[in-house]
């Protein structure tokens, strides 16, 4: 089977030589920066592509942003008219299906992040790389902004380790699952800008810009924005702040391997029409 990585991160390496050791034909666009990648990996530019050669297409876990993709040699643009001539049987994995401007069928996008599975396994690992990631922190006051799966983890950790943590949440259902001491809804603002000041350490988990100037300049925390893009707060209102770390995709910076090994059999199932 003649399988295309078009761009991805470090996970893919690993995809990429498991599906090699399983006699596949893999082609590669985006990784000739990569020393150590499989030396039977085609390397193409992408005008040398066509696009009908392939049964499997792999873009990042990110999808695609104004045409763009991102592959460990930087950011390469697509021209999504060659989309229209996949093979009707062309499977196309993804992550966030933000592929609205490629014209690809529906039934022929696939999501690793709709497996619960490979869901499960990367947030366990997001959690491990956060926790490592703050070990030498202040954690005299914690604050989780979100209650989605990686922050009901954190919180359920910080809870069961007796860490002071309080939860900033959208949704009522959220806030009354959780101890009252310890949430707070984060479009209150007056709530927002106290939990600011009190805090050493903020967690925001929300992509949303819901941290200002104003927050910022109210706190001595340092924060940790894991969230995927726009992420919490306006990039331009962080520009030479140290105390304030953008830290998105954690499982293929923390743990490659492993997390590549999860999207790996995931594929592998999924190519031969295993369930989920």
């Amino acid at each position: 089977m003649e399988i295309l990585f078009l761009g991805g991160d470090k996970r893919y390496l690993v995809m990429m030589d498991d599906l090699i050791k399983k006699g596949h034909i893999v082609d590669a666009v985006g990784f000739t920066s990569v020393k150590d990648i499989n030396p039977k990996v085609n390397h193409l530019s992408i005008n040398e592509l066509n696009i009908s050669d392939y049964n499997v297409i792999v873009l990042p876990i990110s999808g695609v942003s104004n045409d763009k993709i991102k592959t460990m040699d930087g950011v390469i643009k697509i021209n999504p008219l060659e989309f229209y001539n996949i093979k009707d049987n062309c499977k196309v994995f993804t992550g966030l299906k933000n592929l609205d401007n490629l014209p690809i069928r529906n039934k022929n996008i696939i999501s690793f992040l709709d497996d619960k599975r490979v869901n499960k396994e990367n947030n366990l690992i997001t959690v491990k790389g956060i926790l490592d990631f703050i070990k030498d922190k202040d954690l005299s006051k914690i604050c989780v902004l979100g209650y989605g799966n990686i922050g009901k983890l954190l919180y359920d950790y910080f809870k069961l380790t007796n860490q002071n943590v309080v939860v900033g949440v959208i949704l009522d259902s959220d806030y009354n699952s959780i101890n009252s001491d310890d949430v707070f809804y984060t479009d209150d603002y007056i709530e927002m800008l106290k939990q600011f000041t009190e805090s050493t350490l903020i967690i925001n988990t929300v992509p949303q810009n819901i941290i200002n100037r104003e927050l910022l300049n109210n706190t001595n925390a340092f924060i940790l924005d894991i969230a995927s893009k726009p992420y919490g707060v306006n990039e331009e209102d962080i520009k030479n702040n140290p105390n304030y770390y953008i830290y998105s995709g954690i499982p293929s910076k923390y743990a490659p391997l492993q997390a590549g090994s999860i999207l790996s059999k995931n594929l592998e199932r999924r190519i031969r029409g295993g369930k989920r």
